[in-house]
């Protein structure tokens, strides 16, 4: 098993499914066609109910996975999203595209830059006696979720506890803010 970059015992972040521990590494044969394949057994941490098989020789699957951010990433990530932001988009399919691949990339602080665009685009419809569509909204939550997990895991604090801690890190003083 040369070829496995990752560890049993490791906890690492799979794609969308959050993060997963990987409780062993061992051949199978998933398929007849491509026969026996060396797979990393990953198990969710929030949720037991599945168990995901990623093929060690597999780039593109093996992509998805990379280590849970340390402390000192979570901060740098913050200290890089208080300088940065995005602009809101108009358009509603180019924005849910936008908000889709966001998403979808993992990236940490493009999901706090989200969080935090679609957060005052709430807070001004909010003004306006309007609300968000439910598809900004879900987006919101969808990046609220990987992140608070992630934090939460990486930082050894309760999850209610992150919103707070990004709040203090980005130096924002309303409590509706994640």
């Amino acid at each position: 098993m040369e070829n496995c970059k990752y560890k049993i015992g490791e906890n690492v972040v799979y794609g969308t499914n959050g993060i997963c521990k990987i409780t062993d590494i061992k051949k199978m044969t998933l398929s007849p066609i491509i026969g026996e394949r060396n797979y990393y057994v990953l198990e969710q941490i929030n949720s037991k109910m599945s168990t995901i098989y990623v093929a060690t020789d597999n780039e593109a699957l093996c992509s998805k996975m990379r280590y849970v951010l340390t402390e000192n990433e979570i901060l740098e990530i913050l200290h890089g999203a208080r300088e940065n932001s995005i602009e809101w988009i108009d358009d509603r399919k180019v924005r849910a595209q936008a908000f889709h691949n966001i998403l979808s990339s993992g990236s940490h602080e493009e999901l706090l830059l989200m969080i935090r665009c679609i957060y005052l685009k709430s807070r001004e419809a909010s003004e306006n006696h309007k609300k968000i569509s439910d598809s900004d909204s879900n987006m919101l939550h969808s990046a609220e979720k990987t992140v608070r997990e992630e934090f939460a895991f990486a930082l050894n604090i309760a999850p209610e506890s992150v919103g707070r801690f990004i709040r203090s890190e980005l130096g924002i003083e309303d409590e509706e803010y994640f």
